[in-house]
């Protein structure tokens, strides 16, 4: 279904930006999140919702906010699929983009007031491939976790997207898919698209490939977004989708190398990122419960040893996991299931 919920620009069928946000049994917290987006003010803008095969009531949460009258988009939609994950929804709603510019926006997280009027103005005054900007991490009470200043770095001038890579990786900057608003014809002219029946790792792996190719990178240099931290999230999954984020990173590589990366871009892949999601993904299993001798067999094979034998990490901490891991893992998974009892 593609169903035009508001007409408020009568024939006008462009609008400045789309907002596509993908939800999935999402009742109970997807119209807070709807709420923050349909009240943007200064920029005309659509929201499409692709309800990814919801068993819930989601679609009649989002119908209900989308049909009323504080509505400020300019078209609305719903699109109805049967369930295939977090990335096929969000390419629905790309190929089905109104707007010059797109942005992807989970169901449970929140845009401040004027997000999309600041961005878009940014983005069209620099001529932006992609458009980032500050977000800060909270509770589902909304009680700051992390503010985006407190650990990373804004870029004060206009950049190419190998720079800004390279700042990813080494932990500098970060671009939550939230916090990106892409100009629409960038993505189409590279095919760029999420991996379908990725569940993780896939929203780093589509934005490190945007970066590789784009020419223009800005930077908003404020926080107006907010990434919502919900115990029982996809992320707490336990089972071996963790390691989606292993096969998102090695096919990242792969797009890297056929493109010509640059050396220190190779080395950083193969000494930190795809080893740190392979220590990420035990990790993951380990805080969600996973038995500890079905983790160290895990740990026992061959690959998984080997690759956490060559993470370097970047910091005293990275080290610190690197050993306990190789030495005393059930201490490690201990303190992981501890910590895992709390949040």
């Amino acid at each position: 279904m593609d169903k035009r919920l508001s007409t408020s620009a009568g024939v006008q069928e462009n609008v400045a930006v789309t907002v596509v946000v993908p939800a999935y049994n999402a009742e109970r917290f997807i119209e807070r999140t709807l709420r923050t987006i349909i009240a943007q003010q200064g920029v005309d803008f659509e929201v499409i919702v692709v309800n990814d095969g919801s068993t819930d009531g989601t679609e009649e949460v989002v119908r209900s906010v989308l049909d009323s009258s504080q509505n400020s988009a300019t078209f609305s939609r719903i699109i109805r699929t049967e369930n295939s994950g977090v990335s096929s929804a969000r390419n629905m709603g790309l190929i089905s983009a109104r707007g010059e510019y797109v942005i992807f926006f989970d169901s449970d997280d929140l845009m401040s007031k004027d997000c999309l009027s600041n961005i878009y103005r940014k983005a069209r005054e620099t001529r932006a491939e992609i458009l980032a900007f500050g977000y800060d991490v909270v509770d589902f009470n909304g009680q700051t976790i992390r503010r985006f200043e407190d650990k990373y770095q804004y870029l004060c001038e206009p950049t190419d997207g190998r720079t800004v890579l390279l700042l990813m990786m080494k932990n500098k900057t970060w671009l939550w898919t939230g916090s990106v608003l892409y100009n629409k014809s960038f993505l189409r002219k590279h095919m760029h698209k999420y991996q379908a029946g990725a569940t993780n790792g896939e929203d780093v792996e589509f934005t490190m490939k945007a970066l590789y190719v784009a020419e223009k990178v800005v930077f908003e240099e404020q926080s107006l977004a907010k990434s919502v931290i919900r115990i029982r999230s996809a992320s707490r999954i336990n089972d071996y989708r963790h390691f989606h984020t292993v096969g998102a990173l090695r096919r990242l590589r792969r797009f890297l190398e056929a493109h010509g990366a640059q050396r220190e871009i190779m080395e950083m892949m193969d000494s930190n990122l795809i080893p740190r999601a392979y220590v990420g993904a035990i990790a993951s299993l380990a805080l969600g419960g996973f038995p500890s001798r079905k983790l160290i067999n895990l740990m026992n094979v061959q690959i998984i040893s080997e690759q956490i034998r060559r993470y370097e990490g970047q910091s005293m901490k990275d080290k610190l996991v690197k050993v306990l891991l190789m030495h005393f893992p059930n201490l490690y998974f201990s303190y992981l299931r501890y910590k895992g009892k709390r949040l």
